[in-house]
């Protein structure tokens, strides 16, 4: 599928642009020698400003001329809170999927950091987990409905969605794996999903999980005969999953 409507698309060119912003920020604010101050603060206005776009979008494909689109009688856009209560709404809301409704409501908890940001001091210890799972999120949906995804956007190897994982706080993890899960079970609802030996979610498909973004194999270990997953690019000690038995590298173990 992708946007059909000329408003729309426009609106997602300047959505892929601060997309494409945002990324680089996150991919900076992993680096050691780096001001995280700095680009923590533009992960915030960026994402708040993809989502803004992102959603305006979502709507004028829905339903171009939504009242939400017209104060006095003049066209203008209303800010991100209001648009997601629009989209919300049982007469928009029906063309969403439960995962896309899940995002919206992400969307709500970004006003609040990037006003404190815009509008007074910014806060020393800035958390941008939600901004991480708001980004994830657009790019599972940018790339069934605009045919484009982060890694689309930013092509690197590895994805680039790795370094943005990498910001999410680990007290937040839990609430990003079932986000995930929920989109993934959604676009893959015949498929056997299988849990991922390095991040834990439920979001292996065709070797590669799509929650931390690491490839991975299919293995049997010569001691249990049992087949595991296994990180491919782990350089590290593994270890089986059924028997416990450790190994230098998984090369030593036989191909499934």
């Amino acid at each position: 599928m992708s946007i059909k409507n000329e408003q729309a698309k426009s609106l997602w060119e300047n959505a892929r642009d601060s997309i494409r912003h945002s990324l680089e920020h996150f991919s900076e604010e992993c680096l050691s020698n780096t001001d995280r101050y700095h680009h923590k603060k533009w992960v915030i206005l960026s994402v708040h400003h993809a989502a803004e776009t992102f959603s305006y979008m979502l709507l004028k494909e829905f339903d171009e001329n939504n009242s939400a689109f017209y104060k006095k009688g003049k066209h203008y856009y209303p800010g991100l809170s209001k648009t997601v209560k629009a989209l919300l709404h049982p007469n928009i809301r029906y063309q969403l999927t439960q995962a896309e409704q899940k995002l919206l409501k992400l969307f709500q908890k970004l006003d609040t950091p990037r006003n404190k940001i815009i509008h007074g001091e910014i806060p020393q210890n800035l958390d941008i987990s939600i901004m991480a799972m708001t980004i994830i999120g657009i790019s599972r949906i940018a790339k069934k409905r605009c045919d484009e995804s982060a890694d689309d956007i930013v092509q690197q190897y590895p994805s680039i969605q790795k370094d943005v994982v990498e910001a999410i706080r680990w007290n937040k993890i839990d609430e990003y794996t079932q986000f995930i899960e929920a989109f993934v079970k959604e676009d893959n609802p015949n498929q056997y999903i299988q849990e991922c030996p390095n991040c834990g979610a439920y979001a292996i498909i065709y070797n590669y999980c799509e929650a931390c973004f690491e490839e991975v194999e299919e293995k049997i270990c010569p001691n249990c005969h049992e087949e595991i997953i296994l990180i491919s690019s782990y350089p590290f000690e593994q270890h089986c999953s059924v028997c416990g038995e450790k190994f230098e590298h998984h090369e030593r173990l036989t191909n499934a």
